[in-house]
C-alpha cells in the first residue's frame, strides 16, 4: 500500500460558543454548542450516506474535536465501534495571552503594542511544523495498518 491509496476526510470542529462571539479559543477547550453538534451530527449522517467506510480515526484532544468526532461515529453502527486516536500535535495554534479574547480586542491590542496575531503565543513555523509532524504520522501508521480511509478532525487554524 502507497499514500496514493490512501484517503484522508478532514472534518473541522462544530461551532462552539466561542465561534459564535468571534473568540479567540487556540488551546481553549470549549465544548461544542447546539448548532456544533448538529453539524457533527450532519457530517456522520453524510459520511453514512455516501457509503464512506472509515478504517481509522484521528482527533485532536480538544473537547470541541472530541465531541465531534463521536457524533460522527454514531451515526454509523460499524464506525462508532472504532478506537478514537486522540493526538494533542492536532490542536490549532496557541495564542498565547490573546486566547480568550474576542477577535476585535486582540486586534486593538496588537495595534496598540505594534504586533501582529503572529506575535502572540505559539510561532506558526512551530504549529506548522507540529501539524506536519501529526499527520506524517498518520499517513505513516496508516500506510503500515493498511487503512484505506482514515478520518482526521481538527481545527480550522486560520491565522488572522
Amino acid at each position: 500500500m502507497t499514500v496514493d491509496d490512501l484517503q484522508i476526510i478532514l472534518v473541522r470542529h462544530g461551532q462552539t460558543d466561542c465561534n459564535k462571539q468571534h473568540i479567540l479559543q487556540g488551546h481553549l477547550d470549549s465544548p461544542l454548542n447546539e448548532i456544533g453538534q448538529l453539524q457533527a451530527s450532519a457530517a456522520g449522517k453524510r459520511l453514512d450516506e455516501d457509503g464512506v467506510v472509515l478504517d481509522a480515526v484521528w482527533s485532536s484532544d480538544l473537547t470541541r474535536c472530541k465531541e465531534t468526532t463521536r457524533l460522527i461515529l454514531a451515526q454509523n453502527e460499524t464506525h462508532s465501534k472504532l478506537e478514537i486516536v486522540f493526538q494533542q500535535e492536532l490542536r490549532e495554534r496557541a495564542m498565547g495571552e490573546i486566547e480568550g479574547m474576542s477577535i476585535t480586542d486582540a486586534r486593538e491590542k496588537a495595534l496598540r503594542e505594534g504586533k501582529t496575531f503572529h506575535d502572540y503565543g505559539e510561532p506558526k513555523q512551530v504549529s506548522v511544523r507540529r501539524l506536519n509532524a501529526a499527520f506524517d504520522k498518520i499517513v505513516d501508521e496508516s500506510i503500515a495498518k493498511q487503512h484505506k480511509t482514515v478520518l482526521v478532525v481538527s481545527h480550522g487554524g486560520e491565522y488572522i
